[in-house]
């Protein structure tokens, strides 16, 4: 978040992760990880922040769940260098339509290396 808000690289969402984050921000797992507020303030920061991307290029059929075809679309539409993701069988694409796939650890790895952090 904090190199996010340095600049040192753009964040983009699409309005179907957006919905997705509203469905799941209230889940056990963010609520007992995260207050409301920060919740709150996270959801609104993405939505006030962050590039909101138009799915331009609709993607069906490539990821196991239909949910990630609309990841895999946000960044195509973006033309995207990386998807940065948590998902496991998401990321075992690898790399789809230029972007890599990447683990966030592994972006940190990347920033750090482009002397972006």
């Amino acid at each position: 978040m904090r190199r996010w808000h340095r600049k040192a690289f753009i964040l983009v969402v699409s309005e179907p992760i957006l919905e997705e984050l509203a469905r799941v921000f209230p889940t056990p797992y963010f609520t007992r990880r995260l207050s409301a507020a920060e919740i709150e303030t996270a959801f609104s920061g993405l939505r006030a922040e962050a590039r909101i991307q138009p799915i331009t290029i609709p993607v069906s059929g490539i990821a196991t769940h239909p949910a990630d075809d609309l990841i895999l679309a946000t960044a195509l539409s973006a033309g995207a260098e990386y998807l940065v993701t948590g998902d496991k069988e998401l990321r075992q694409l690898g790399a789809y339509g230029g972007a890599k796939l990447l683990h966030p650890h592994e972006f940190l790895t990347v920033l750090d290396r482009q002397g972006a952090g």
